[in-house]
């Protein structure tokens, strides 16, 4: 059955649409309505949709007064009439750019070269916008003198080693064994490695590789220059107390620092010693960066490394020798205390201080004045400081004598 509804019938000869402000569904176009006339006025924007609200008659005039540009979704503006007259917006006419503003960009000069142009850019303010800044020819680099990190000279291969070992072992700082290598004649050097007291470690195959290759497990790193043995140093020494020749050693343990060890050589040499004692392990090497701060002083150097450090001083001071360490606790002053003309001065590491082995068999510990709010002395500079004191009170003996003052010129 059809349902009953008050519309209005349908006209498709009209033409006119309902006002923009009627509310439709999305989608919905208002209906043609047959007279415009009879629709209220009051209620052109409040309608059910079910009604048919007609045009105002100055929207229906064809000649009525141009609408707004408020449309609802996917409608046009109905186009104005070609009749009406509208009024123009008048145009500024050109004006052409002054002279004297526009002012050429100048060239850059042949000598000038941008502040950025060694990190990749250029200064914005000296070059125009299509213009590259010239290239400047690359300088050469100058090698890095990474001297830190200089290694020390690697010996690889067992059979290498083994000679090395036989004919130099003096030369040798430290062996290198590759771990849990379960080669028998990697073993057997291990041995003979322990009876020359010679410091060994055992490291990865990689690390190893590192350092020399081929190693066939086993690495030797060398001095720069042979230590002479504990036997040989001692009968030099003997000698001296027995023709009453005065005789400085001096001693240095726990250096880590190769530039510290270096500079305790070059104040050694300097201030009147010609032996140094130095520990089998416990310490850096006598690398090239070590060899290079003592400024020749590790080639003029008497150096030893006793297998047994402590037994060796034991037998110095037995034999008539003061040994004398240098640390801050202690009430014996440095300056106040007289020393005799065959001494041992022992200097400890860098905030390690001296080993109790060395301090227990000291003569004196002497200390160094110093402010109260130091921490300590270098290691080099307190070795320094003591030689200083002892070629002092020696009279400087075989030391450069200071130039004669001028004579009188009248």
């Amino acid at each position: 059955m059809q349902g009953h509804s008050d519309r209005p019938a349908r006209d498709n000869k009209a033409r006119d649409f309902s006002p923009r402000n009627a509310s439709f569904k999305q989608g919905e176009r208002p209906r043609r309505i047959e007279n415009a006339n009879n629709v209220d006025a009051n209620n052109r924007g409040s309608f059910a949709r079910e009604d048919r609200p007609s045009l105002p008659n100055d929207f229906a005039k064809p000649n009525g007064p141009a609408r707004s540009n408020d449309f609802s979704r996917g409608e046009r503006p109905r186009p104005r009439n070609k009749d009406i007259e509208h009024p123009q917006i008048p145009v500024a006419p050109a004006v052409a750019p002054r002279k004297d503003y526009a002012t050429p960009l100048a060239a850059p000069r042949e000598d000038f070269a941008p502040r950025n142009a060694g990190r990749g850019g250029f200064s914005r303010t000296e070059y125009s916008r299509n213009e590259r800044p010239r290239s400047r020819p690359e300088e050469p680099q100058q090698p890095v003198d990474d001297d830190y990190n200089e290694p020390q000279k690697a010996v690889g291969g067992i059979d290498a080693v083994q000679e090395l070992l036989a004919k130099r072992p003096g030369l040798v700082h430290r062996v290198l064994f590759r771990k849990d290598s379960g080669d028998k004649r990697l073993y057997e050097l291990q041995k003979k490695v322990k009876h020359l007291h010679i410091h060994h470690q055992q490291l990865e195959v990689a690390q190893l590789d590192e350092l020399a290759r081929p190693n066939q497990g086993v690495v030797a790193l060398c001095h720069e220059r042979e230590v002479a043995t504990w036997e040989s140093v001692r009968t030099d020494l003997f000698a001296a107390l027995a023709s009453q020749t005065p005789k400085t050693v001096a001693v240095i343990v726990n250096i880590e620092d190769p530039r510290n060890l270096g500079a305790c050589l070059r104040s050694s040499l300097a201030l009147g010693v010609d032996t140094v004692l130095l520990p089998s392990k416990g310490m850096c090497g006598l690398t090239p960066l070590a060899a290079r701060a003592s400024a020749g002083a590790i080639s003029q150097l008497t150096l030893c490394r006793p297998d047994n450090l402590e037994g060796a001083l034991s037998e110095l001071v037995a034999a008539g020798y003061d040994l004398m360490g240098l640390d801050a606790d202690t009430p014996f002053s440095l300056h106040d205390t007289p020393m005799k003309p065959h001494v041992v001065i022992a200097v400890g590491g860098e905030d390690r201080d001296l080993p109790p082995f060395i301090r227990k068999q000291c003569t004196k510990v002497l200390r160094i004045p110093m402010a109260l709010a130091a921490h300590s002395y270098n290691a080099s500079v307190a070795l320094s400081i003591a030689l200083y004191e002892r070629a002092r009170g020696a009279g400087f003996p075989d030391m450069l004598a200071p130039p004669a003052p001028p004579e009188n010129v009248e």
